[in-house]
């Protein structure tokens, strides 16, 4: 298996998790694909033709932590590991992704049938968007390692797809334990300050929502009913931890 693969293997892994930030460990700090970025490199850093330079990756990760989950973060005090993935991998991925889900009609073992949005059939509207590709940041703040943030953009135009904070949720709550119209409310607030999707143009999938501790729920186009956002909101604080969309709610709803 060549050492490509191994990289392929170790990103569907982590998208997989949806949020292990465990998984990039074996993808030693400042790579890019599979090319190592030596200290002579540091002060011009490889560039590719048609993405944003990792500079202006860097901060805006860093600004949508500070944006998104009202993180107060500084570059200084943070260990930033990325990788750039391309549109023809990321089509590999969603190829499996659509041939893993479960069928309409069956189920796992133990499981409840699920139903599978048309969207789900029709990954290549995914992929429109983002045809040079993706990248994957993770940024761990060296003075507290347990503080991990994970970030995904368009690697040509900088577009958030995914913003998430690992947290020790501890025990995890009952459906009956969480006040449902409050976080709906957390919920519809963060995607109105979101801004790509109007509200009257989503419904929520309430069957996909996912209670505890952290409270995943679901968003899907009306017109098209391909799944558009996921937004993670814990119950305890009372604030979002986490969003995904698009393509990047497309893989958390495989998972």
């Amino acid at each position: 298996m060549n050492r490509l693969i191994v990289v392929m293997l170790s990103v569907v892994c982590m998208i997989v998790m949806t949020g292990c930030a465990g998984m990039f460990d074996r993808i030693p700090k400042d790579n890019v694909m599979v090319k190592k970025i030596t200290k002579e490199e540091t002060v011009n850093e490889i560039e590719y033709e048609g993405v944003l330079s990792q500079v202006a990756i860097k901060t805006l990760s860093i600004n949508a932590v500070k944006t998104y989950l009202d993180e107060n973060i500084a570059m200084e005090d943070l260990q930033y590991e990325l990788l750039l993935i391309d549109q023809s991998s990321l089509k590999d991925l969603l190829r499996g992704a659509n041939f893993e889900l479960i069928p309409r009609g069956e189920s796992r073992s133990n499981s409840t049938p699920v139903a599978i949005p048309q969207g789900m059939e029709k990954y290549e509207s995914y992929l429109e968007p983002i045809a040079n590709g993706l990248y994957f940041a993770t940024l761990t703040k060296q003075s507290d390692p347990r503080e991990v943030y994970e970030i995904v953009l368009n690697a040509k135009d900088g577009d958030i797809l995914k913003v998430t904070k690992e947290e020790i949720v501890g025990i995890s709550l009952s459906y009956d334990e969480v006040d449902q119209d409050k976080v709906n409310e957390i919920a519809i607030a963060f995607i109105e300050k979101m801004g790509d999707y109007s509200l009257s143009d989503l419904f929520k999938r309430d069957g996909y929502t996912r209670w505890g501790n952290k409270v995943k729920l679901y968003y899907d186009s009306i017109d098209s009913n391909e799944l558009k956002y996921v937004v993670e909101v814990n119950v305890r604080d009372q604030k979002v931890v986490g969003f995904r969309k698009d393509v990047m709610a497309f893989l958390s709803y495989y998972n």
